[in-house]
């Protein structure tokens, strides 16, 4: 008998018509030979054998669902690899909409990402309307050309904290990664009825790791006339936690604002 395809010298026999047409049945064929069709009749799949007949090969139909198990590759150069119907639902594991698997709202809420970035811009990634709000000329980690780290940036605040006791009050504090940062402290006081003695002092470790203590006021006494008190800018290199604290002789007679920013 020839090979694959029919010959003038060929004799129709059952044998050849297996080999050589689409043989129709729900049961692989007893007798199979490379190139051969078979349509399988109890799951409507249509498949052709190896070459090595050694095997089959699915020949895939549209309106079947497959499992694909080889790499199909679509060179397609600069054109679209395939199109989605509009309406379509999403792709499951397909994460074309993702970034490194995470959803983009989860993103903007990721603990990762809110410990590097101050809630207020957190925000804006996650309300930011681009009809309404654009973002003009952000590229990626600068703002008009400014790499975001030469902003300084606030670690912890603290508006019109009234001192109710004579004791040391916390107006602000932040705790920072373990790397030597540049810090700035500001501090803002006003006395409301009463002549007031003040203290300002500022807790934190310095490059040799040391517990240090620096006072910024001591033992400022105000009148009734200092409503406001100048700022008072301290920068210090901490390695650990760095925060300010304030006494008031009396209680319930100022009222303190303070900010701790991060410069470097």
């Amino acid at each position: 008998m020839s090979g694959a395809k029919w010959v003038t010298a060929d004799i129709i026999t059952f044998a050849r018509m297996n080999q050589k047409t689409l043989i129709v049945q729900a049961a692989e064929p007893a007798i199979m030979y490379p190139g051969m069709c078979w349509l399988d009749t109890d799951d409507d799949m249509l498949y052709q054998r190896k070459n090595a007949n050694n095997g089959w090969y699915t020949i895939t139909k549209e309106e079947l669902a497959y499992t694909i198990t080889g790499l199909w590759t679509f060179n397609r150069g600069a054109a679209v690899p395939f199109a989605v119907a509009a309406g379509s639902l999403k792709v499951t594991n397909l994460d074309a909409d993702k970034l490194d698997g995470e959803e983009a709202a989860a993103i903007v809420t990721n603990a990762r990402v809110k410990a590097h970035f101050p809630d207020t811009l957190v925000n804006v990634l996650s309300d930011h309307n681009k009809a309404a709000h654009d973002a003009l000329n952000i590229d990626a980690d600068t703002l008009d050309s400014l790499d975001s780290t030469a902003f300084p940036r606030i670690r912890d605040s603290q508006k019109n904290l009234q001192l109710t006791t004579t004791n040391e009050t916390e107006i602000c504090a932040h705790t920072l990664d373990g790397t030597n940062r540049i810090m700035r402290v500001a501090v803002f006081f006003r006395v409301i009825t009463a002549t007031t003695i003040v203290t300002v002092k500022i807790y934190y470790k310095n490059v040799a790791d040391v517990a240090t203590t620096c006072t910024l006021v001591d033992a400022k006494s105000l009148v009734v006339s200092d409503y406001t008190y100048s700022p008072l800018i301290f920068e210090v290199k901490a390695s650990n936690e760095i925060s300010l604290k304030i006494t008031a002789g009396t209680a319930n007679q100022v009222y303190a604002t303070g900010t701790i920013e991060e410069l470097a």
